[in-house]
C-alpha cells in the first residue's frame, strides 16, 4: 500500500466493504501465483514477504505452497492484517502493519519479496510520484538479502507522447452514476476527473471526439497511456470514487528494466502478460483500440512481471545493443 499520508482516501468501510473489495481481487489470486510462485524456489528456512499482502489471501496460498518457507505478509492497513491474521493461520505464515515504501526488513534481510499490483498504489498515494516507486524499489533491495530475489508484478505503461483512436459503445445512458453511464460518456467523465489527487497541474487529461467510424459507437483521440488507463478500470464501476483516484501505468518496460538496475537488482526476466479472462470479457468485441491511420492495435497487456536478483554494487552487467547510423552520401 502507499504512505501513511494517503492511506485514508483508500479506505473501503467497514467490514462487509472490506469483503466485498477482496473478493473481487482474490477471484484470480490462485492465477496471479501460478504465474509469479515459480520464481521463488527457495530452500528451507528461507523467508518470503508479499508487500501490499491486502486481503492476505495470497500470502496464505504462498505459504501453503512452500511450507518449509517463513512467508510474511505486510500492509499499511491495520484492518486488512487483523482480519488476515484471524483468518488465515499457518505455521510459517505472519502478518504484521507496515509500510511497503520503507525498508522495514534491512536490519534482518530476506530471501524473497514480492510486490503484486502494490507499487501502482505508492505512486498514485504519493501524489503520483515516480520518485516515491523509486524510493520503493530501493527500499525492497535494501530488505533482500545478496542474490535475494525480487519478484514485481503491476501495470505497464505504453510509450508516453503517442496518441491512439479508441472506438466505445454509446449505449444510452439511463443517469448520472457511473454504473449507469454508457462507456463513451464514461471516457468523457474521467477525461474530467482523472488524478483528482494532483494538487500542482489538477484532475483530468485531453480528449478529443471524432466523427464515428461505426453506427452504435463514439470515437475518441487521446494519449495511449490514457486509452489503457481507461481500458483497464472501466468495468470497476462499484467501488468508482475510489478506483477514480488510482493511476495503474507509471513506468515503461524499458523504464522499469533501469529502475531496478538502479535499485540494485540485476534483472532475470521482464514480460508483459495479457490475462485471457480479462482480454476475452473487457475487450474483445467490447472496443477498438487503433493507431491514429485507423489500424487496429494489440490489446495492452494486463500486467507486467519482472524478476530481479539483488547483487553486490558493481557485480551486474547490463549489455544494450547500439547500431550504427547508415551513412549518408
Amino acid at each position: 500500500m502507499a504512505g501513511s499520508g494517503g492511506y485514508e482516501a483508500q479506505d473501503r468501510g467497514d467490514v462487509a466493504a472490506y469483503a466485498a473489495y477482496y473478493a473481487g481481487m482474490d477471484a484470480t489470486m490462485r492465477q496471479k501465483l501460478a504465474f509469479v510462485g515459480a520464481h521463488f524456489l527457495l530452500d528451507p528456512g528461507s523467508r518470503i514477504a508479499d508487500m501490499g499482502c491486502g486481503s492476505g489471501f495470497g500470502t496464505y496460498q504462498l505459504a501453503l505452497f512452500n511450507p518449509h518457507v517463513k512467508v510474511i505478509g505486510v500492509d499499511i492497513n491495520p484492518e486488512s492484517v487483523r482480519i488476515a491474521s484471524e483468518k488465515y493461520r499457518l505455521a510459517n505464515l505472519e502478518f504484521l502493519v507496515g509500510d511497503a515504501g520503507e525498508p522495514i526488513f534491512a536490519d534482518d534481510p530476506l530471501d524473497g519479496i514480492l510486490s503484486s499490483s502494490t507499487l501502482h498504489h505508492v505512486y498514485t498515494f504519493n501524489g503520483y510520484s515516480r520518485d516515491a516507486v523509486r524510493r520503493a524499489l530501493k527500499s525492497h533491495m535494501q530488505c533482500l538479502r545478496q542474490g535475494g530475489m525480487f519478484v514485481l508484478r503491476d501495470f505497464v505503461s505504453p510509450p508516453t507522447g503517442s496518441y491512439v483512436l479508441l472506438e466505445l459503445s454509446d449505449q444510452p445512458s439511463r443517469g448520472a452514476a457511473p454504473s449507469e453511464l454508457s462507456e463513451a460518456d464514461l471516457l468523457l467523465r474521467v477525461s474530467r476527473t482523472a488524478r483528482p489527487l494532483d494538487t500542482r497541474c489538477g484532475p483530468g487529461f485531453f480528449l478529443e471526439e471524432l466523427e464515428a467510424l461505426r453506427t452504435g459507437t463514439r470515437l475518441f483521440r487521446l494519449e495511449h497511456k490514457w486509452a489503457v488507463e481507461f481500458m483497464l478500470r472501466k468495468d470497476y464501476r462499484s467501488d468508482w470514487d475510489v478506483e477514480l483516484l488510482e493511476e495503474y501505468t507509471y513506468f515503461t518496460a524499458g523504464e522499469f528494466a533501469a529502475e531496478l538496475a538502479a535499485a540494485g537488482g540485476r534483472l532475470i526476466c521482464a514480460e508483459p502478460y495479457w490475462n485471457p479472462w480479462i482480454v476475452k470479457n473487457r475487450f474483445e468485441g467490447k472496443l477498438r483500440l487503433l493507431d491514429e491511420s485507423g489500424a487496429t492495435l494489440d490489446w495492452p497487456a494486463t500486467n507486467f512481471v519482472a524478476v530481479t536478483e539483488r547483487v553486490a554494487e558493481g557485480a551486474s552487467l547490463r549489455l544494450v545493443e547500439r547500431r550504427l547510423a547508415p551513412a549518408r552520401g
